[in-house]
């Protein structure tokens, strides 16, 4: 939330949560999956996730708002142009267009 209201950037709120967790003596992040993660980037991923949820439920606000069920994605410079596994990396194939959004 912090983060959301500018309160703190973050870089600021991934600091707090490292210093946080490496006080209380954590040192790495062991996850069901077997992978592990050291408490920097466990940190990171896990404000960046939150952050992201946030936006989320605020674009679902948003849309139901205005009634609309329609979002246009964004467009910079030096997207990624090279198709991934996925079918979904080379961003140059989708930025900039408009979607039905289903939730």
């Amino acid at each position: 939330m912090e983060i959301e209201s500018g309160a703190v950037s973050y870089n600021q709120a991934i600091g707090r949560a490292v210093k946080q967790l490496a006080d209380s003596g954590l040192k790495r992040v062991d996850y069901a999956s077997g992978h592990v993660d050291q408490i920097d980037v466990a940190a990171r991923r896990a404000v960046m996730t939150g952050v992201n949820q946030l936006n989320q439920k605020y674009r679902g606000q948003s849309m139901d708002y205005l009634g609309t069920d329609l979002v246009e994605t964004t467009a910079h410079l030096g997207a990624r142009n090279v198709q991934g596994p996925n079918g979904w990396e080379a961003h140059t194939e989708w930025q900039g267009k408009v979607f039905r959004w289903k939730r």
